[in-house]
């Protein structure tokens, strides 16, 4: 399965931190060298991208919405 540079960031970033919330500005440092100037919701059309090639689950895992902070990779 073929990822773009961003989607595969952002899968690193939640497996890294698995159980954990990742905020949508550690998502941007993570795609940017320099954020400010860029539209932080890249960082929701970038999961649902990931969602719809990865399916909502990955081996018991899902993506997960934490409203108003960031997403988690669960089980």
């Amino acid at each position: 399965m073929k990822l773009t540079d961003f989607e595969y960031i952002a899968m690193e970033a939640l497996i890294i931190n698995a159980g954990k919330t990742v905020s949508r500005n550690h998502f941007m440092y993570r795609f940017y060298d320099n954020p400010c100037n860029k539209d932080i919701k890249i960082v929701s059309v970038i999961i649902c991208r990931l969602r719809k090639k990865l399916g909502r689950h990955i081996n018991g895992h899902q993506i997960t919405t934490i409203k108003n902070k960031g997403y988690s990779f669960l089980r």
